[in-house]
């Protein structure tokens, strides 16, 4: 109530953490993670709170985590250089050298799973991390690309759209 006191409508605190345990994608298939928008899908509180949980890999938890190869670096960068400017031509010392490919194939194949089975389909990236990650923006275009070039219509909306349309089929019931 607190929450929606202050004037918000929605929130987006659910998170699948299973991505966190490697012991667990060690042994799930490849499945398991692009089926991530058939899980914690969006729903609506009693008390009219919308909830949008964030489905499958944030940037931060691949790049900065999962895809993590020398923690000490990553920490000593943090402190020195967190949310600064870099140099053109700097690469992340501490994340694995294919992260970046992986993480592309990944993305484009939960669009493919969410197309392919009519769903929502909630990505959370970060500019700050794909500035870093992706300094050359390959990834957004790649996705852009591949929406695209879908038969039917990719809807690519904000989570402010998410909201106004869960809220009008709502009412509708």
């Amino acid at each position: 109530m607190i929450i929606l006191r202050n004037g918000y409508r929605w929130i987006s605190g659910e998170f699948d953490y299973n991505l966190f345990r490697k012991d667990i994608l060690r042994v799930q298939d490849y499945e398991y993670i692009v089926s991530a928008p058939s899980r914690n899908r969006p729903f609506i509180y009693p008390t009219g709170l919308i909830e949008i949980p964030i489905q499958g890999w944030t940037d931060r938890t691949w790049f900065d985590s999962y895809m993590l190869n020398d923690p000490q670096s990553y920490a000593e960068w943090r402190k020195m250089f967190g949310h600064k400017p870099m140099n053109k031509g700097w690469r992340c010392p501490w994340t694995k050298p294919e992260a970046l490919d992986m993480w592309i194939k990944i993305n484009l194949d939960c669009l493919d799973y969410a197309y392919n089975n009519g769903l929502l389909w909630v990505i959370c990236w970060h500019p700050y991390s794909h500035y870093i990650h992706d300094p050359e923006n390959r990834m957004l275009p790649s996705l852009l690309k591949a929406a695209s070039k879908k038969a039917g219509k990719v809807w690519i909306c904000t989570l402010r759209d998410v909201v106004d349309r869960m809220i009008v089929v709502d009412e509708e019931q």
